[in-house]
């Protein structure tokens, strides 16, 4: 299946189309985040962002996301202090965009959480994902609900 995403994401890349390219890279990170090749994942998100800053897109929202995804791959490659700095300018975005009660803000602290516990910080730990639990309260979040009880145990 890698090989497939790969030559789909290199169709769109060629496709001289700003966003197929930045879709591509993300399809590509993804992927390799499933295969657990994080330093592979790590560049093509970064590429993504290189791609939206070098053609100045008015996408914070993107940034925002794939910001938190890079959070995400550094926890994965055990790197908890980038991990926590990207997950912070991610929250920061995201908080500006969506405000507070958003599942993409509850999953940030969520994050936070988990990398700080990682550090071996229990008491801010345990306080993002206090964070994350009371912004995910929301009908729509129930079935992240018992992810987020389970993180906080």
């Amino acid at each position: 299946m890698k090989e497939y995403i790969k030559k789909y994401a290199s169709f769109l890349s060629s496709r001289n189309d700003i966003i197929s390219a930045v879709i591509a890279h993300l399809l590509l990170g993804s992927c390799f985040q499933k295969n657990l090749e994080y330093n592979e994942a790590r560049e093509c998100y970064e590429q993504a962002l290189k791609i939206i800053d070098d053609n100045k897109l008015d996408s914070i929202a993107d940034v925002g996301y794939i910001t938190n995804l890079l959070g995400g791959i550094y926890y994965s490659l055990c790197d908890y202090k980038k991990s926590i700095e990207f997950t912070a300018k991610a929250l920061e975005i995201l908080l500006k965009i969506f405000g507070e009660g958003h599942l993409l803000v509850a999953m940030g602290y969520n994050n936070m959480g988990l990398a700080y516990f990682s550090l071996g910080q229990c008491e801010k730990g345990i306080s993002y994902l206090e964070k994350a639990l009371k912004f995910s309260e929301l009908p729509e979040n129930c079935g992240k609900i018992l992810r987020l009880f389970f993180n906080l145990a």
